[in-house]
């Protein structure tokens, strides 16, 4: 009976992860890394939106795709996520952290 409870328990962890890159100088292109950082939080990989994460490759969308990822950014909107999978920390931000939750 132990082992049956202590598997129904959910559990939260956390796991430090650090990604350097560079971000074109572009709307576009931060839009793109936004979303790539919002997939890779809610761990959504489906092969479907690759094209939309490619934040390095941004000039190669072409207006229609643009419009579908103003609308995908929109959708996933940093308010739905704040305090809840992205968490704000000038401590951590300093130190180039990123705090992903593990269920």
């Amino acid at each position: 009976m132990k082992n049956l409870q202590e598997k129904q328990r959910n559990q939260v962890g956390f796991k430090q992860t650090s990604v350097h890159t560079s971000v074109p100088d572009n709307d576009v292109a931060r839009l793109m890394y936004y979303f790539n950082c919002v997939c890779t939080s809610i761990e959504y990989d489906d092969d479907n939106i690759d094209r939309y994460r490619n934040y390095k490759n941004w000039s190669s969308l072409s207006y229609n795709e643009t419009r579908v990822l103003l609308a995908l950014c929109i959708t996933f909107s940093p308010d739905l996520f704040d305090n809840k999978i992205f968490f704000h920390s000038d401590a951590l931000a300093t130190n180039f952290i990123k705090l992903v939750i593990n269920y």
